[in-house]
């Protein structure tokens, strides 16, 4: 192939590449729980829990994306302007009990205070979590984080629940079929 030729396929690979799709999430760490939080591996998880961050305020967001690929992500401090944010991600669940298990990257000062991110290959049909933070135990604010990629972003409604908050939520559950079957049987005692 002359290069004439390579040139004009590499042309017509850029143009025919799907255009990157983007999403933003908007939200705030004021007043989320608190957790001791991972420190940042450069591209790699995390291995070990922070010694400046041990009661961190958080925000935890579920998302999936629609196509296989790279994927970009910058968390940028709104409120107040330029708080020292900290960026994690999560494949399936997050537990802060847990803060090490399912992390897969974590970032901070991307590439100053107030911006954190990085770029990492997500799985369609995985669900993954964003975990919104900050560096230190005073660091927490209001945020924005943009996701840009090859597939549309779908953000949860809400965030992750916390293990305790799903047992609240089972026990109510249970309580409201409780109270069901007894104003039936009530009821059938009446009418018989």
């Amino acid at each position: 192939m002359n290069t004439l030729t390579k040139i004009a396929f590499a042309m017509a690979a850029t143009m025919s590449a799907a255009p990157a799709m983007a999403a933003t999430l908007v939200g705030t760490t004021a007043d989320g729980a608190t957790f001791n939080r991972p420190v940042s591996m450069g591209d790699g998880a995390p291995i070990t829990l922070s010694s400046t961050g041990t009661a961190v305020r958080y925000q935890a967001t579920s998302f999936t994306v629609a196509a296989t690929g790279s994927y970009s992500f910058l968390m940028t401090g709104l409120d107040p302007l330029a708080w020292d944010t900290y960026l994690g991600l999560y494949a399936n669940s997050f537990s802060a009990a847990s803060a090490l298990a399912n992390a897969l990257v974590y970032n901070d000062d991307f590439p100053s205070i107030g911006l954190s991110g990085f770029t990492r290959t997500l799985t369609a049909g995985t669900t993954y979590i964003a975990l919104a933070t900050g560096f230190s135990n005073t660091a927490a604010g209001r945020y924005s984080l943009a996701v840009t990629g090859p597939g549309a972003v779908s953000f949860g409604t809400a965030a992750v629940p916390e293990p305790a908050t799903w047992a609240m939520m089972l026990v109510g559950f249970a309580m409201m079929g409780a109270a069901v079957r007894y104003r039936r049987r009530n009821t059938r005692a009446v009418l018989a």
